[in-house]
């Protein structure tokens, strides 16, 4: 079976670990690795952290240790019509010092491709995620010591779309349309004001020009709908267009740039943003890669008393393979944010770093040592935190 052409609209990207299958979650979307066969793969990760300022305060902070275990599964069954995908995993977290925070995040996704014909498929989505929020994040940012313990997210993504091309194709189309739902199983008072339905439809198309260049454009169409809280209603509206260009076989180059509209069903102002993004690698051998990657983003994810959040990011990652058994990794983020809040702005400028090493000792087992940091700065001071973990784990695939 050919290669897949996946969406060019990445947003985060998760692993459970390097062994396991990758997955790149996007905010309308998701991709699970494809590796060609029949594939049951079972994983296992436990790791010991310990942790600063743990509820993310502005000055001082308690300190803690976390223990976690993460089980995960992906299935995957194919033929030359049919392809067929699910991934599930729990992430269970113990807190030494804060035992009322001790969690389990589950997830579950599954993906279904028809290959209607040559370089033409059809598929569906459908997604579960019930993740815990920190105290100190989302609604209790600022205020963490107001609450016992966090609060709990569940959302739900179905979608359904028609993709054409391959990664060398002249033309590449991905299309889809589908709905999440976001909601608070906690503090149902406060949070049901959060619960939202967005309806969305998103089209990429690239076109070869040159040996190795292609026009590319993006847009996306979101419809928000809050069941209690009407003055959130809006759409966010956005259309890029720019290149893609892969002058070697070791570097590649996305810059697209456009306009973001935000128009709100209430009486609120209308908002509209410049919008660009850019991504960049460089491998220039197979034991070092480096990537640089800047965008701007508009986050509705609920904050207390804020409408939305438009986010400037600015990232540098390296990867660098010391020898068969050790590897690096380094990466830092600035990340410059406009709150909304009704008639106000509030202004965020956050770093976070992260760096590690990973020693593989078989395709089955690694072990690896990471550090974060994780700094903001922001007008209203009590917003305003510094945070460190260092992380030491083992993963092991069946």
């Amino acid at each position: 079976m050919r290669k897949f052409f996946l969406s060019p609209i990445l947003i985060a990207f998760v692993a459970t670990s390097s062994n396991a299958v990758s997955i790149e979650k996007q905010a309308s979307n998701f991709d699970i690795e494809f590796v060609e066969g029949n594939q049951l793969i079972l994983n296992a990760n436990a790791s010991v952290a310990t942790i600063d300022n743990f509820l993310y305060e502005q000055s001082g902070g308690d300190s803690t240790t976390e223990i976690s275990l993460n089980p995960s599964v992906f299935l995957q069954a194919h033929n030359e019509t049919h392809l067929g995908q699910f991934f599930g995993e729990v992430i269970n977290r113990q807190y030494g010092d804060f035992d009322e925070d001790d969690h389990t995040d589950k997830s579950v996704l599954a993906k279904y491709f028809y290959k209607l014909a040559s370089d033409h498929r059809a598929f569906v989505s459908l997604s579960f995620d019930e993740i815990y929020e920190f105290r100190g994040r989302g609604l209790t940012k600022g205020i963490a010591s107001s609450v016992d313990k966090g609060d709990t997210v569940e959302s739900t993504l179905i979608n359904a779309g028609y993709q054409y091309g391959r990664v060398d194709s002249v033309s590449r189309l991905n299309a889809l349309l589908g709905q999440k739902q976001i909601e608070y199983s906690t503090r149902k008072s406060l949070t049901q004001l959060y619960k939202n339905t967005r309806d969305f439809v998103l089209i990429d198309l690239d076109y070869l020009v040159g040996a190795k260049t292609y026009l590319s454009f993006s847009a996306e169409y979101n419809q928000y709908e809050y069941e209690n809280n009407s003055a959130l209603d809006k759409d966010v509206i956005y259309a890029i267009g720019g290149i893609k260009w892969k002058p070697s076989a070791a570097s590649e180059l996305d810059i697209l740039i456009g306009t973001e509209q935000i128009k709100f069903n209430s009486n609120q102002s209308d908002e509209s943003k410049f919008k660009w993004r850019l991504n960049y690698n460089w491998m220039p051998f197979d034991y070092f890669n480096f990537s640089i990657s800047s965008g701007r983003a508009t986050d509705t994810k609920a904050e207390l008393g804020s409408d939305f959040k438009v986010s400037d990011s600015y990232t540098a990652s390296a990867n660098y393979k010391i020898n068969e058994f050790f590897s690096y990794k380094i990466s830092a983020s600035l990340i410059a944010s406009e709150i909304s809040l009704e008639e106000q702005i509030r202004n965020e400028d956050s770093l976070r770093f992260l760096t590690g090493l990973q020693f593989r000792y078989s395709e089955k087992f690694n072990a690896y040592i990471d550090f974060s940091y994780n700094e903001l700065e922001s007008d209203v001071v009590q917003f305003e935190f510094d945070r460190s973990q260092i992380t030491v784990g083992c993963n092991i695939s069946f």
